[in-house]
């Protein structure tokens, strides 16, 4: 964390992040963007989606700020705050906005910065905080990674998308048929690690069942190679961010949608960091998952198999 300067010349940042976990990220990298532009400081920001959190007990600030070089963040108890005190507030509306305009253009050149782009500098150096990781063992390395986007929320936003999807791409696929796809893909001996908001024990069922051959697979459940990671002692947002930490790393490959900011990141997150296995996408299409080519730029699902993103 960064020590706060007491010169007056200096102005603060703070920020509302709206959304899920990965909404408030994107509005999180626009709030570092702006402080390198302007020379402000962050003050730290709160995550969580049942209760506040704040961001370094869910993300390693440390291994952030020496990441992206020129980024400082302060805690709100060590902003001393004074009577010609500049604090600048940005809302989460201003800050979607301020990322979407960005990625417009990037979807648009089909191109990423390494350097230049501010969301590819946080991400490639985005981690759980240390008190976090503890709490999870290694062994991911062979495994596939799935993320079942099924939730009630996704249920009810699909069925308002659909009419406006391009024809081709669907918003909902189920638990069954995501499961189905995964094991018809990579074979009945695949290591999966998924995860999901909500229904774990009936995903994890799915995979103990499903494929051609059931007796050749029921043993899946006692073989540990369908497994997810939940802590009830945490807040909803510091699982979250644990399991995106695992899909980022889990090196037979990743499965998501491409309408989805936490499927897209984790994409982004691999290409950065050059982990092995592709990316897939189970909403575009009856035959099955189909392979995507743009880093997780793309939120259509047919830009995303078919428009590559070039990384410099």
């Amino acid at each position: 964390m960064t020590t706060p300067n007491t010169n007056n010349n200096i102005k603060y940042l703070r920020v509302e992040l709206i959304g899920g976990l990965c909404n408030k990220l994107f509005c999180l990298i626009s709030a570092i963007d702006i402080c390198l532009l302007e020379g402000y400081v962050l003050i730290e920001p709160d995550f969580g989606w049942k209760r506040p959190v704040k961001m370094g007990d869910i993300w390693n600030l440390d291994k952030l700020i020496a990441g992206v070089s020129g980024l400082k963040i302060i805690s709100q108890a060590e902003l001393s705050i004074q009577q010609d005190t500049v604090i600048i507030n940005k809302s989460g509306t201003e800050l979607w906005k301020y990322s979407e305009t960005i990625l417009a253009k990037q979807r648009a050149e089909c191109r990423l910065s390494r350097s230049g782009d501010t969301c590819c500098r946080v991400i490639a150096c985005l981690e759980p905080c240390s008190e976090l990781l503890s709490r999870i063992a290694g062994g991911f390395e062979n495994s596939i990674a799935v993320h079942f986007r099924t939730e009630t929320d996704w249920l009810e936003y699909s069925k308002r998308k659909q009419r406006r999807m391009p024809a081709g791409e669907r918003v909902w696929t189920n638990n069954a048929d995501i499961a189905g796809m995964v094991m018809r893909e990579f074979g009945q001996d695949a290591k999966i690690f998924f995860t999901c908001g909500e229904n774990r024990d009936e995903i994890t069922s799915l995979f103990a069942t499903c494929g051609e051959n059931r007796s050749e697979i029921t043993g899946l459940l006692g073989n540990k190679r369908a497994q997810c990671y939940y802590n009830d002692d945490l807040e909803y947002e510091q699982n979250a961010a644990l399991n995106w930490y695992i899909c980022s790393i889990a090196g037979g490959g990743f499965v998501g949608l491409s309408r989805s900011t936490f499927s897209n990141l984790i994409c982004l997150k691999r290409a950065l960091a050059g982990i092995g296995g592709e990316c897939w996408i189970y909403n575009w299409g009856n035959a099955g998952l189909v392979r995507r080519v743009d880093m997780g730029l793309q939120p259509e699902a047919e830009k995303a198999i078919k428009k590559v993103t070039i990384l410099v």
